[in-house]
Formats: structure tokens, sequence, C-alpha cells
């Protein structure tokens, strides 16, 4: 049930992404295993940069 939420939770991530979904990604997997940083971690590193939208 945990990993199914998990899975929910990062498809709606992406989805709010736009353009740049695919290196967001690949830039929050690559911290993380890099880092060994927990996604809450990641999540707020993200959450602190700014919004472009194009």
């Amino acid at each position: 049930m945990i990993l199914t939420q998990l899975e929910e939770f990062r498809q709606a991530i992406y989805d709010c992404l736009g353009k740049a979904k695919d290196a967001v990604f690949e830039l929050m997997d690559a911290v993380s295993k890099t880092h060994q940083l927990t996604i809450c971690q990641i999540l707020i590193v993200l959450s602190e940069l700014p919004l472009t939208i194009n």
C-alpha cells in the first residue's frame, strides 16, 4: 500500500512539472543516490527553488 501511495505521489509531482519533468526527476534521483538524502529532504530543496513556467 505504501509503495502504491509513493508511486501515485511521484506521478502527481511528475505531471505538474511541465517540460522539464524528466530532467527534474533525473536530478532528484541523482541527488538522492549521491548524498543519501531522503525524499523529504529533496522535496524541501526543490520547493525552495524558483518556479519558472514556460
